[in-house]
């Protein structure tokens, strides 16, 4: 419940700026998500949806297949969005040049104030471990108020 509620004050431009879902799979991060994408468009709003790893694909093919399109137009288009709902963070390989594209974005999206939603499996451990440490900082911060991280699943099940 404490999920949705979440979902439906995002949508509703209430609540923090940054809503990040995480939990394991099929305990309905995206579906949420898909729920505040909908919701937004009604009210007259364009979120703008990407899954991380097409979003990384995007990016990767500025680098031989597409020469009209730069790494930097990529990053600065999704940088500008209104809101930007990033759907399966964390199932991407993890590389130096990955993390670095994604910190990048949510670092700027975070200090600006920009409109962020994240569903992701990954609690804050689990993203420290594949080396997105200064995500996680940003991702799971209890102190600015500008991020609100809720576990989606049962809390006997809890993983940090």
């Amino acid at each position: 419940m404490e999920a949705l509620e979440a979902a439906k004050n995002f949508a509703a431009g209430t609540g923090p700026n940054m809503l990040v879902l995480y939990g394991g799979r099929g305990t309905g991060k995206s579906h949420l998500m898909e729920s505040a994408g909908w919701s937004l468009l009604a009210d007259g709003n364009i979120p703008h949806y990407a899954m991380v790893p097409e979003l990384l694909d995007r990016i990767k093919a500025t680098f031989n297949d597409n020469p009209g399109e730069t790494t930097e137009d990529v990053l600065s288009y999704y940088r500008g969005v209104h809101t930007l709902l990033l759907d399966d963070f964390g199932t991407e390989k993890a590389t130096d040049f990955v993390a670095e594209k994604l910190t990048s974005l949510i670092d700027e999206r975070y200090r600006n104030g920009r409109r962020l939603m994240i569903t992701t499996n990954l609690g804050r451990a689990a993203m420290e471990i594949k080396g997105y440490d200064r995500l996680a900082d940003r991702l799971f911060d209890q102190t600015s108020g500008d991020v609100l991280s809720i576990y989606t699943g049962s809390k006997s099940n809890r993983r940090p």
